[in-house]
C-alpha cells in the first residue's frame, strides 16, 4: 500500500540503507584487498592479518560499548551518535589512506576504524525499529 511504500522509502530509512550497505562493503573490503595491499605496500600476509585482527578485535570489542550508549541515551540522543559514529568512521577511513606507510598509524586507525563500524548496527537497528510502523514488524 502507500503507506508502506512511504515508510520504507522515507529519508531515513533510505540513509539506514545506506549506512548499512556501507558498513557490510567496508567489513568485506579489507580481506578482498589483501593480495594488493600486500604487493603495493611491500607487507607481508602477517602484517596485513594483524591489521585485519585490529579492526576486527575493535569492531566486536566497541558493540557492547554502542549499545549501552543507545540504552543509557535512548532516541533523544541517538541521531547524534550515529551522526559522530559515522563521521569518525569516515575520518578513520581518511586516517588509513594518509598513514599507509606507518604501520603503527595503520594499526592504530584500523582499530579506530573498527570502533566505530561497531557502531552502526546497534544505532542502526534502533532506528530502524522506531521508524519502522507498528504493523510493518
Amino acid at each position: 500500500s502507500s503507506n508502506t511504500c512511504a515508510a520504507l522509502c522515507s529519508l531515513p530509512m533510505l540513509l539506514l540503507v545506506a549506512v548499512a550497505s556501507l558498513d557490510s562493503a567496508d567489513k568485506q573490503l579489507l580481506s578482498s584487498s589483501l593480495p594488493a595491499l600486500e604487493s603495493t605496500l611491500h607487507l607481508d600476509v602477517k602484517t596485513l592479518g594483524y591489521f585485519s585482527l585490529f579492526s576486527d578485535l575493535s569492531y566486536a570489542l566497541s558493540v557492547p560499548f554502542w549499545g549501552y550508549l543507545v540504552h543509557k541515551h535512548g532516541l533523544r540522543k541517538l541521531f547524534l551518535l550515529l551522526s559522530i559514529s559515522c563521521a569518525s568512521w569516515g575520518f578513520a577511513t581518511v586516517g588509513i589512506a594518509l598513514f599507509r606507510n606507518s604501520i603503527s598509524g595503520q594499526a592504530i586507525m584500523r582499530s579506530l576504524n573498527g570502533w566505530m563500524l561497531g557502531s552502526i548496527v546497534p544505532l542502526s537497528q534502533t532506528l530502524l525499529v522506531e521508524l519502522t510502523p507498528n504493523t510493518m514488524r
